[in-house]
């Protein structure tokens, strides 16, 4: 049996997008990385961004770049088992979110999953905090890098909320910035 550092050495690289709601804000982004460790090696994470989403909802969001030895698909199943475990008991001002923003240089249009995710181009914070793991990611339909993407958007509009480093505990095992 390969042990989970072995299996790494044919891994791809991911981003992933969370969104937790501000009652239990950073708290429950602790919850879902360590949650998400089971089965990826966190390698960057953005600042923690505050985001508006209608008049009486706001959110915390964050990406993570990270190493995963799994397919896309078996992410997105993962990402609906962590949501659904905690979302079953929680309202939907403490919700959580998941998001494959990108897989390797994936591109993929079925209804199950699309990569690029649309969330990381656009809105603001998901451009901003994706550009903080992953400057050099190139968008593959956009043909553009995360460098001259973020030269588009407002930057004033970004709320920072905290450092992403202040949900990890030892999990992020290179600093890739």
């Amino acid at each position: 049996m390969m042990s989970y550092h072995e299996e790494m050495t044919s891994s791809s690289s991911v981003l992933i997008g969370i969104e937790v709601g501000l009652l239990r804000g950073l708290e429950t982004m602790r919850w879902v990385l360590e949650s998400l460790q089971e089965f990826m090696e966190t390698l960057a994470i953005s600042s923690v961004v505050q985001c508006h989403i209608s008049n009486d909802r706001s959110c915390l969001r964050v990406v993570i770049k990270a190493a995963t030895h799994l397919s896309a698909e078996q992410m997105i199943q993962e990402f609906m088992s962590i949501e659904y475990e905690y979302n079953e008991t929680m309202t939907e001002m403490e919700a959580i979110r998941c998001f494959l923003l990108a897989f390797d240089q994936q591109v993929s249009l079925a209804p199950s999953i699309i990569l690029p995710h649309p969330q990381m181009t656009d809105h603001s914070s998901w451009l901003y905090c994706s550009w903080e793991t992953a400057r050099n990611y190139r968008h593959p339909i956009l043909d553009q890098s995360l460098e001259k993407l973020i030269s588009k958007i407002n930057l004033a509009d970004i709320i920072f909320y905290s450092q992403g480093k202040s949900i990890t505990n030892k999990w992020i095992t290179s600093a890739v910035r």
